[in-house]
């Protein structure tokens, strides 16, 4: 997953939020000349493309990507508040101008360079230093199995504690917790049971233990399972489409955890699982 480092990220503005991810010096002695000199050769009295008016575009683009309007003019001649955000871009910039823009944007000169990425190279380079991949690190009990002996008198590995103390490591992590096992102190032990009957239904519960924030949510799937997390997420993420015997085919969506989980433990362990 990658992680952006900003400094004084709470004082930030968005204009400075956004330009961590653009390559200024690129935009400006390249992307910005091109574009009007490209404006320029087609349109009569083409009023040059500016630092700030490029940087109001990338936000109107950035708002389109997230609040969805049946039609773009919507965007510039309805007022009204979506998701958080108000619309009525005209203050900002008209609709025509808007399309002038992405209609003669141009990127790079590509007579300097061949390379068949070279329309995005930059900002793919400078997306590359600010972005930071994180690592993942996936224990299972069989892995365990191959220690020292002394791994047997740890705590149990899907307990608050050894989230706890992986979260004190800077480590976040996702512990599938078993029925038959260990139950972590403050949760509750009817966790699986107020599920109901209906497969894809799930609950999920946040609470501060020592100061850290522990999710744990159970879903109805083919087999009952509860995850603790030392992050919150209860987003609903895929469609599921399971066949389950003695019950037929059951579709639903399940939270994001339960993604994440399968996405990083073994092979093994997903197909003991499923």
């Amino acid at each position: 997953t990658p992680v952006v480092h900003i400094a004084d990220i709470f004082k930030a503005t968005p204009r400075q939020f956004f330009e961590q991810f653009m390559p200024v010096d690129f935009i400006m002695s390249v992307v910005i000349p091109s574009t009007n000199k490209s404006a320029r050769e087609c349109e009569r009295g083409w009023s040059n493309l500016t630092w700030m008016e490029f940087m109001r575009f990338i936000g109107i683009l950035t708002i389109m990507t997230y609040v969805k309007c049946a039609n773009i003019c919507d965007y510039w001649f309805i007022k009204q508040e979506t998701a958080g955000v108000s619309l009525a871009f005209s203050q900002y910039m008209s609709h025509q101008r808007f399309r002038n823009i992405i209609k003669y944007l141009t990127l790079t000169d590509i007579s300097a360079n061949d390379d068949p990425f070279h329309f995005a190279r930059q900002f793919h380079d400078e997306l590359t230093k600010i972005l930071q991949k994180l690592s993942y690190l996936v224990l299972t009990f069989a892995w365990m199995n191959q220690c020292a002996n002394r791994w047997a008198k740890l705590i149990k590995f899907g307990s608050t504690d050894t989230c706890i103390t992986l979260y004190n490591h800077g480590l976040y992590s996702i512990l599938q917790i078993k029925k038959c096992c260990y139950w972590p102190k403050n949760i509750p032990s009817d966790i699986i049971d107020v599920l109901g009957d209906t497969y894809g239904l799930f609950v999920s519960q946040i609470s501060k233990i020592n100061n850290v924030d522990l999710t744990v949510c159970s879903i109805r799937d083919c087999k009952d399972i509860v995850l603790l997390a030392s992050y919150s997420t209860t987003i609903l993420r895929i469609e599921v489409n399971r066949y389950i015997k003695d019950y037929g085919n059951a579709i639903f969506c399940r939270p994001v955890i339960f993604d994440e989980y399968n996405e990083f433990r073994s092979a093994v362990d997903i197909l003991n699982n499923l």
